[in-house]
């Protein structure tokens, strides 16, 4: 079997936080690739906003074309704003396209990519995504044997908090405690994937883009009264820091001639007043 490739696709890396802490030592794995590889800006009118542009980094296919450009978008001939879900995108992603009949990827729940028929290899869908409407349901998982560890390790699908500015400061304490324990359990899961199965690409989804939402009002140099001793100053940071230890893990389990890829599409800004 030829070496595998494997893209890590981090949702919501932004530089202005990954560069400092990359200097500080606080992401070790992901300053081992930042600084051993090549680097490349990506940007455009197609990636004006984070829904959408996973499906076309995975395609090759533009917004324009695929048609998912917003996952809220206002219903035809009135005001009102509908939900449209990700299956209506006309774009697949490029591993379902190989015409190799013994090529095997293995999908480890990316952000918007739901399971394809035509992909050859394990695939986990929807276990820790961007929890907008769009991406709600249960866990997915192909073939059987994925499924029974979803089912054993991961259980049904747990949501936490998302959209929730105005709580008070305990609540933001347990959806860290909450997301890093899923992130835990997730990393199990995606270990045995690994472990059981051949692969010549694995793509592993990890997935920020919600704790950072609602740890954001908190990042180290705001004053929010809700946290006067400033005890989630650093609770972005940690997120990010998980995040490197599941890359970590993930390395010691790869064939030392593997390929990877760190890819991320977008970063994290205020957008008050406009958006909370």
């Amino acid at each position: 079997m030829a070496a595998p490739v494997i893209i890590y696709a981090l949702d919501s890396a932004d530089l202005s936080l990954l560069e400092p802490w990359m200097a500080e030592g606080r992401l070790p794995h992901i300053a081992g690739l930042w600084r051993n590889s090549a680097l490349r800006r990506i940007g455009g009118p197609g990636y004006w906003d984070e829904i959408g542009s996973w499906i076309t980094a995975y395609s090759g296919v533009p917004a324009t074309q695929h048609g998912y450009y917003s996952a809220r978008r206002l219903k035809r001939g009135s005001y009102e704003l509908e939900i449209v879900p990700l299956a209506s995108a006309h774009a697949r992603p490029c591993w379902e396209s190989s015409k190799n009949p013994n090529f095997r990827s293995l999908i480890l729940d990316p952000n918007e990519v739901t399971p394809g028929a035509y992909t050859g290899g394990a695939q986990v869908c929807n276990l820790l995504a961007h929890q907008e409407a769009y991406a709600a349901g249960p866990p997915l998982a192909i073939p059987d044997s994925a499924r029974a560890l979803v089912r054993r390790i991961w259980g049904r699908r747990r949501n936490p908090g998302f959209k929730q500015f105005h709580e008070p400061l305990d609540f933001y304490q347990r959806q860290l405690a909450l997301n890093l324990d899923l992130s835990q359990r997730r990393r199990l899961l995606f270990h045995e994937l690994i472990r059981g199965n051949e692969f010549d690409l694995l793509v592993v989804g990890i997935n920020l883009h919600d704790i950072v939402h609602l740890l954001w009002p908190f990042q180290e140099g705001r004053d929010d009264p809700r946290d006067p001793h400033r005890q989630l100053a650093h609770g972005v940071r940690t997120a990010y820091e998980e995040a490197d230890r599941e890359i970590g893990k993930i390395q010691k389990l790869l064939p030392p001639d593997s390929t990877e890829v760190l890819l991320s599409l977008y970063g994290v800004r205020d957008q008050y007043p406009t958006q909370e």
